[in-house]
């Protein structure tokens, strides 16, 4: 068993530097193509591969602090409030210095559960809140059944689909729930008294050095001609049982050395928030998509030192990036807003869970009035969309699949600003239903307008337009009313 004073909350500060290196090497860096020849090449796939461990490292470290977690589940709150703010300060960052901005980075920033961009987070967070109650159950087992079940994780999860190189439980990358899970119990168990080869430097000094070994013996005589991103192979990818096992190894290293040698940084939060973090700017498309376009590492460095240290600076630069949002967001989490923010946030009792219908129905209850001005921003928006494009296309169903995907961005911006727009008017005149109303009638006169120009100019509304508004007494003093009636008689006779 560990006692709380035996275990180093620096390790997941290194698991996290080791996610931010994979990132840099990942986006910043183009992979070098000297066939297998030349010390870049070996290099640069050397750490991709000894880099993509930060992830493992996170599962098995939760695992093994799992009996010391008490009720994971009351750090929801800060877990959806860091994520939103790392969303926002990635927005603000991309806006201000590569002057980019899209309604989906919005949209992702708002509902980032719409989109599958941290998979691990999604699975880790399963295991870290069912963490409790496994302790529980694996401390009842017999020390026969504990060795049953660790051979079984370790055959069918490890060494067959090694063997066969088939996902045969589905497992294709480092973020599957079963792959998190499997090492997640061996942290446990680890802490339980198991892996006791774990404990020894020589042992898994021996099992990373021949792993590696190999892996550099591979990469030298069987080219890669993957990126990092796709790499596939037994022996390449963070998923299988070589580098499972350096995951493992490497984290007995670290807990051994890390317990011995820096007792002092025991027992503290703000690494494994950093750790958080690091994965959470390492995922975000928009700070991926910035990187990957605007910071690339220069190709025609021909040094491989200069190489090496354009590579190292990127990663500095990271490291102190990451360290200082994480102090920024526990300065934030102080403040007496986003204290009381967190609050409402967070799930203090796991048995709230069971009562999630309620909790649904209260919030629905308690905030019914912006919701429904949300759903009308959405369907006034979509009935304006929709009339834009039959002004110049027949109707199809096929329409409303195009509108919903191609055009998601747009209904969002158009739904932010119908909003805006409704409590801009609600603030001036304090009544609900006039302000729906009269912003819903906006919408449909916006709607018709731009329908009958692009019928007629097959153009949209431009601002331009609007100057005409300003001139509708001298667009009236030149038509005579006379004319207005004589047409419209016309207009009647005709129909008769």
């Amino acid at each position: 068993m560990i006692k709380r004073t035996k275990y180093s909350s620096m390790i997941p500060l290194f698991a996290g530097a080791l996610i931010l290196l994979h990132y840099i090497l990942v986006t910043a860096v183009t992979p070098p193509v000297n066939g297998g020849l030349g010390i870049r090449y070996l290099v640069y796939w050397f750490l991709i591969i000894s880099s993509s461990i930060g992830t493992n490292l996170i599962a098995v470290y939760l695992g093994y602090t799992a009996e010391l977690t008490k009720h994971p589940w009351r750090k929801s709150g800060r877990l959806i409030f860091y994520l939103l703010i790392v969303g926002l300060l990635s927005i603000i960052w991309s806006a201000v210095f590569f002057k980019s901005f899209a309604a989906r980075d919005l949209w992702l920033f708002l509902f980032p559960i719409s989109h599958h961009d941290f998979p691990f987070a999604a699975s880790i967070l399963i295991w870290y809140i069912l963490g409790p109650f496994l302790v529980k159950a694996l401390k009842k087992l017999t020390i026969k059944a504990k060795h049953a079940l660790l051979v079984f994780l370790f055959l069918f999860i490890l060494v067959l689909p090694f063997i066969f190189y088939k996902p045969l439980w589905g497992i294709n990358d480092a973020s599957n729930v079963i792959w998190v899970g499997m090492l997640f119990i061996f942290g446990i168990l680890i802490a339980q008294g198991e892996f006791k080869w774990t404990a020894d430097y020589k042992k898994n000094w021996l099992v990373i050095i021949v792993i590696l070994a190999i892996v550099a013996f591979l990469v030298r005589y069987m080219p890669i001609a993957q990126d990092g991103t796709t790499i596939r192979g037994r022996f390449f990818t963070n998923y299988s049982l070589p580098i499972g096992l350096v995951s493992i190894a490497s984290f007995g290293i670290l807990r051994k050395w890390l317990t011995k040698h820096l007792k002092r940084f025991s027992n503290l939060s703000w690494p494994n928030w950093f750790a958080l973090i690091a994965y959470l700017i390492s995922s975000l498309p928009l700070i991926s998509y910035n990187v990957g376009k605007n910071l690339k590492i220069p190709e025609n460095i021909s040094s491989s030192i200069k190489w090496l240290i354009w590579l190292i600076g990127y990663f500095l630069i990271l490291f102190i990036i990451n360290l200082l949002v994480t102090f920024l967001l526990f300065g934030l989490k102080r403040i007496g807003i986003n204290r009381r923010l967190i609050d409402k946030l967070t799930i203090h009792h796991f048995s709230d869970l069971a009562n999630l219908p309620t909790i649904l129905k209260k919030i629905l209850h308690e905030n019914w009035h912006l919701l429904l001005v949300i759903v009308c921003g959405f369907v006034f928006v979509t009935v304006q969309m929709i009339m834009m494009r039959l002004a110049t296309t027949s109707f199809s169903w096929s329409l409303f699949n195009d509108l919903f995907v191609s055009s998601s961005p747009q209904i969002i911006l158009n739904i932010i600003i119908f909003i805006a727009f409704f409590y801009l008017l609600f603030s001036l005149i304090n009544r609900f239903w006039p302000a729906l109303l009269f912003t819903g009638g906006v919408s449909i006169f916006i709607a018709v307008a731009e329908f009958l120009k692009i019928s007629l100019r097959e153009e949209p509304i431009l601002p331009a337009d609007l100057k005409m508004i300003t001139a509708i007494s001298e667009i009236a003093q030149m038509i005579s009313p006379i004319i207005i009636v004589v047409a419209a008689n016309k207009t009647q006779s005709t129909k008769c």
